[in-house]
């Protein structure tokens, strides 16, 4: 196989973006990264070809359009240590490797931030490798609009083809945990530096996350600009219920940042306060934490009536949304970019109780819910629930300006029409 730089192609071909290269982490397979199925809507009018390449490909595809084609590249993982080996091999990682090592020399000194690095480099490699020998393979899409899910190891790799193929085109989204070294321990993301000057745009989902990318890397600034995620829009408004009881949700994966063991005891306390109200409470999404949280639901007060209902589909949580009663959503979030599932509870009228973390208070403006503080107590979570449970006036307002701010916010129609355009000039 030869490499790009030999080929001389780059400019002999012609710059149009009729076709859109996507690399995201496991979509369409699984149940991950449901923003990508709003977008495809929005995107296969616009190019005439899609190519979607996953990094994991387990458990069942969900549908996409007809001219969306879908690469399973990575189906046999490899290990990390073979592809920091072959990073060395290509001139490319290994500038790459070393530039990082020479501007960040603890990570040669500090074990944690070495095993990042490494993790880094070889999933960088891995990503590399592929996308070099499929342009060499299909040379029509050395021209493409190539568009990465996160800010990770795949935009890396795309800016290092940028190198020799200049006329392609590269964004990439950012979220939370791409966006927040704080996140990790230690509180390092390999690349940042070389993956901006490389690549030609990130968009984060929040301006919260510019604000943080911006201030980090200042000499890229310009290149960095907000692009809110959006779901799609509906008729139904859920209905809230009758003063004798309360019906809250929670949906998010089940892992410790969640904070889902601070969220059921002010439900708790909640429900203590007021044990002649029926609440009501139902959790979507799965994770490795389900049993400790279904252990801990078992204790709840008797008045709440409570139901685990594990990972739902895009469809499936509409569905659930248009079939059941909900007056309010609870997330309690330690780190946050812009949850798709607030986006969601607000496109049905729902109101939402959440922590000021990330980009939520994005979100959460006006009366469209309450924002608890980065740290809540138990008796915080009660006192917000209480506001809405106590007086049923102040949720119906909340729920018309939930309604309202979706449309006027996160409609993925208007936000994706309005992105492929950003994407692409």
């Amino acid at each position: 196989m030869v490499d790009l730089c030999y080929l001389g192609m780059s400019k002999s071909l012609k710059k149009d973006f009729n076709v859109l290269i996507i690399l995201s982490q496991s979509y369409p397979f699984g149940s991950g990264e449901s923003f990508l199925e709003a977008e495809l809507d929005v995107y296969s009018k616009r190019f005439k070809k899609i190519i979607l390449v996953p990094f994991e490909s387990e458990g069942n595809a969900r549908s996409v359009p007809s001219n969306v084609i879908v690469e399973t590249p990575f189906k046999q993982r490899f290990p990390k240590l073979k592809y920091a080996f072959l990073s060395q091999k290509h001139p490319a990682t290994r500038t790459l490797f070393w530039k990082e090592v020479s501007e960040t020399p603890k990570v040669l000194t500090n074990p944690y931030f070495f095993k990042r690095l490494t993790g880094g480099i070889a999933k960088t490699t891995l990503y590399y490798q592929w996308l070099l020998d499929y342009l060499n393979t299909h040379p029509e899409y050395q021209n493409a609009c190539f568009y990465t899910c996160w800010f990770f190891e795949q935009a890396t790799a795309l800016g290092l083809l940028k190198q020799q193929l200049p006329n392609m085109r590269i964004v990439s989204r950012a979220h939370g945990h791409d966006i927040y070294e704080q996140d990790y321990f230690p509180a390092y993301i390999p690349f940042r530096s070389a993956t901006l000057k490389m690549i030609d745009k990130v968009f984060p989902v929040s301006e919260n996350g510019r604000l943080h990318i911006s201030h980090a890397y200042p000499e890229y600034a310009h290149k960095v600009q907000v692009a809110r995620l959006g779901v799609r829009g509906t008729s139904h408004t859920t209905p809230q219920s009758n003063a004798e009881a309360f019906f809250i949700t929670s949906c998010s994966t089940m892992i410790p940042i969640k904070r889902l063991d601070l969220m059921l005891h002010g439900i708790d306390v909640f429900a203590k306060r007021h044990p002649d109200l029926k609440i009501h409470w139902h959790h979507l999404g799965d994770g490795p934490l389900k049993q400790q949280v279904a252990q801990q639901a078992q204790a709840l007060s008797a008045n709440v009536i409570w139901s685990l209902l594990g990972n739902l589909s895009y469809d499936k949580v509409y569905d659930y949304y248009r079939t059941t009663s909900v007056d309010v959503m609870l997330h309690v979030s330690e780190t946050e970019g812009i949850p798709l599932s607030i986006m969601e509870a607000q496109s049905f009228g729902i109101p939402v109780i959440a922590t000021a973390v990330g980009g939520v208070p994005e979100i959460i403006q006006g009366e469209s819910g309450i924002l608890l503080g980065k740290h809540p107590t138990p008796d915080d979570i009660a006192d917000a629930l209480e506001a809405y449970a106590l007086d049923r006036s102040k949720l119906t307002a909340a729920k018309h300006s939930a309604r309202a701010n979706w449309d006027r916010h996160y409609n993925a129609e208007k936000n994706y029409s309005a992105f492929v355009q950003e994407m692409l000039f």
